[in-house]
């Protein structure tokens, strides 16, 4: 690390100091950079490099500073900043904490591999999700207990996955990819999870997401899910009344239209939406 004083009450000499630690980085390097890539501690304009507003630390910034354009005018190469609270969160999914602890550990094809593995007492690498399921189906030689507790596993963690996701956004779960055809092993583990309750200290039992889960591949279920609670309440202070729906609830389903003709879409959808942005 090169550290050197901000210097940021004074624009001209903290961009002198800026450009004077990019080059001894760049002297120590054995071949030139592509670009630079850094972060910055504060509110700013980061697609455009512009670093301004109130900034307690770079009083010197406050009036607007384009600083991508000062370091791509001096070094030559594209510069890109970004928030540092962002970048950190970023470089943890990338190389930290969650490569260390990933759900993808627990809800993937190696996941299925390795649990049934476990679960098995067998190192087979040329079991995949689609063999372990004729396991499980009794179509293929194998443990087929194994095979159902593996999938239920898989369940398990995805619906914990989900049931923190769906305190943050509202939407639905569509569970997609080959890894569908074991439904009916992952499902109930899964909708048992979302379902499940935590416990306070103090004994308190409460339910692990405020929403109702609701199965929308169950006909029973989704037409619950359509209906919902609806009931009338008064308008305060007058004789009118209204329709009010007060339950809270979340719908968990397979896709229908299949993994690759929803990326397909997607990419379609991404294409025309950046079109049309660059034509305006």
């Amino acid at each position: 690390p090169i550290t050197l004083p901000s210097n940021s009450d004074r624009l001209d000499r903290c961009l002198e100091t800026m450009v004077e630690g990019f080059r001894t980085v760049i002297g120590r390097l054995p071949e030139q950079p592509a670009a630079i890539s850094f972060a910055f501690p504060g509110p700013a304009d980061y697609p455009r490099g512009i670093i301004g507003g109130y900034l307690p630390n770079f009083p010197s910034f406050r009036d607007g500073v384009a600083l991508k354009d000062f370091l791509e005018e001096r070094f030559g190469i594209p510069t890109f900043i970004n928030n540092d609270g962002d970048l950190y969160a970023y470089g943890e999914a990338l190389a930290g904490a969650l490569p260390e602890i990933n759900v993808e550990e627990g809800v993937s094809i190696r996941a299925v591999k390795r649990l049934y593995a476990e679960y098995a007492g067998v190192d087979d690498d040329t079991l995949d999700p689609k063999a372990i399921f004729e396991i499980a189906e009794g179509e293929r030689p194998g443990d087929a207990d194994a095979a159902r507790r593996a999938f239920a596993r898989f369940g398990e963690v995805a619906g914990d996955a989900m049931a923190t996701a769906v305190t943050l956004i509202d939407g639905l779960i569509v569970i997609g990819g080959g890894i569908t055809a074991a439904r009916k092993y992952i499902l109930p583990s899964l909708l048992a999870e979302m379902r499940g309750s935590l416990h306070t200290f103090s004994g308190e039992t409460l339910p692990r997401v405020q929403m109702k889960v609701y199965d929308l591949d169950d006909a029973t279920q989704f037409a619950a899910f359509a209906q919902g609670d609806s009931r009338r309440i008064k308008v305060y202070g007058s004789d009118r009344e209204i329709v009010y729906d007060p339950q809270k609830r979340i719908g968990v389903m397979t896709s229908h239209i299949g993994a690759s003709r929803a990326i397909s879409l997607g990419a379609y959808a991404f294409a025309l939406n950046s079109i049309d942005r660059d034509a305006r």
